[in-house]
C-alpha cells in the first residue's frame, strides 16, 4: 500500500513516521483495540456532529441547495474515512468494499432485502406503524426535487452509509471485540442501533425501525462473506422505491 523506502525487505511494517501508528504494525493486542476504539469514537462523533450541524443550517430554506449541500459534506466526509484508513495502513478493502466473489449472489441478496425490507416496511406502516416522515413531504409532486434527492440518497444513504455503518464502524466493533463470530455478532447489534439512533429524526418509533432495518444490512453484509456490495444495492433500492412513493402519494401510509 504505502512505498517502502529503504533496503531492509524485513523490517516491521512501519512505512510511515513513527508519529503515525497503523493497526497492521501493532503486535500487542490490547494496543490495536486500543486504536480500534480510537478509530470508531472520532469517525462516529465526527459523523453525527457533521449531521446535526446540516441539519440546524437552513440555506435560504432552498431544498435544492440543502441537498447539495448535505451530499458535498457527506462525500467530504467518505473520503476523510478513507484518508484515515491509510493512515492506519488500511484499505476499504478490509471494510468489505471490493469486487465480491461472486456478483450475481451479491445483485440476488441485495435485491431479495430489499424487497423484504419495502414489504415489511409498508405492512408496518399499513398497520399503524408511524414514524415522522414530515421531512419528506415536499417531495410529493415535485419531480425536479425528488431527482436531486435521489442523487443524495445514492451517493450519501445507499452508498455512503453502508460503507459508514455496516462497513467501518461494523469492521472496527467487530476488531475491538476480538474478530471472533461472537465479536461480529456483538458488532452488528451495536452498529444498528446506531443507525438507528442516527434517525432520531423520525422519533422513537422510526429509530426503532431503521435500527431493525440496519440489522437486516449486517445481516446481508455478513451473508455475502462481509462484501459491501450487497448492502449497497438493497439500501440504494430500498431507499430509490421509497422516494418514488413519497413522489407519488406523498407520506405513508399509501
Amino acid at each position: 500500500m504505502y512505498e517502502h523506502h529503504g533496503h531492509h525487505s524485513h523490517c516491521p511494517r512501519y512505512r510511515r513516521s513513527s508519529a503515525i501508528m497503523t493497526t497492521s504494525g501493532i503486535k500487542d493486542s490490547p494496543m490495536r483495540r486500543l486504536f480500534y476504539l480510537i478509530d470508531i469514537t472520532v469517525i462516529g462523533l465526527l459523523y453525527f456532529a457533521l449531521d446535526a450541524a446540516t441539519n440546524a443550517i437552513a440555506f435560504s430554506r432552498n431544498f435544492r441547495v440543502d441537498i447539495i449541500v448535505s451530499t458535498l459534506v457527506k462525500c467530504v466526509f467518505l473520503v476523510f474515512i478513507w484518508f484515515w484508513l491509510q493512515m492506519r495502513g488500511d484499505s476499504v478493502a478490509v471494510l468489505g468494499l471490493k469486487k465480491p466473489s461472486n456478483w450475481l449472489r451479491s445483485i440476488l441478496f441485495g435485491v431479495t432485502a430489499a424487497a423484504i425490507i419495502f414489504i415489511a416496511v409498508y405492512l408496518l406502516e399499513r398497520c399503524g406503524f408511524r414514524r415522522d416522515l414530515s421531512a419528506f413531504a415536499p417531495f410529493k409532486g415535485n419531480l425536479e426535487l425528488t431527482l436531486y434527492q435521489l442523487g443524495g440518497v445514492i451517493i450519501g444513504a445507499g452508498f455512503g452509509e453502508e460503507y459508514l455503518f455496516r462497513g467501518f464502524l461494523f469492521q472496527r466493533l467487530a476488531m475491538l471485540f476480538g474478530g471472533s463470530k461472537l465479536g461480529w455478532g456483538m458488532a452488528c447489534l451495536i452498529q444498528a442501533a446506531l443507525f438507528g439512533f442516527a434517525h432520531a429524526y423520525q422519533n422513537p418509533l422510526g429509530m426503532l425501525l431503521t435500527g431493525l432495518i440496519g440489522l437486516t444490512m449486517g445481516l446481508v453484509f455478513l451473508g455475502t462473506r462481509r462484501n459491501l456490495w450487497a448492502p449497497i444495492i438493497a439500501h440504494t433500492l430500498y431507499d430509490t422505491a421509497r422516494m418514488v412513493g413519497f413522489y407519488l402519494y406523498g407520506l405513508p401510509p399509501w
